[in-house]
């Protein structure tokens, strides 16, 4: 209105345009506090917003490392149960060598026999 006021040369608009222009200025610095104090608001949740999402990635960190030391283990055991029945059948046939008659033992079918 200031503008339009200046070109027509009307003293009403001229005077309703700087008007507007005050209003506008005081508008301004009644809001400049608030627009801060939203600004330090943000600042302070953004900053929330960053510890937690850390403190959620270093659980899920800890998380996985639970889960992969679980697995280990699991396997580890997988492992030891394996070996275990290994050695089971390795005694169970050194038993049954043992049972056998000599006669058989000493057999060797690549020697003919006298």
């Amino acid at each position: 209105m200031l503008i339009s006021g200046i070109e027509q040369g009307d003293g009403a608009e001229r005077i309703a345009g700087m008007e507007e222009s005050r209003c506008a200025a005081q508008q301004s610095r009644h809001l400049k506090p608030q627009m801060e104090e939203a600004e330090a608001s943000v600042s302070i949740l953004r900053r929330q917003l960053m510890e937690r999402r850390l403190a959620r990635r270093q659980a899920e960190t800890i998380l996985q490392g639970a889960d992969i030391k679980a697995h280990l283990e699991s396997l580890r055991r997988m492992q030891q149960a394996s070996d275990e029945r290994f050695l089971d059948r390795r005694e169970q046939a050194v038993h049954k060598l043992d049972e056998t008659p000599t006669e058989v033992k000493n057999h060797r079918p690549d020697m003919p026999e006298s």
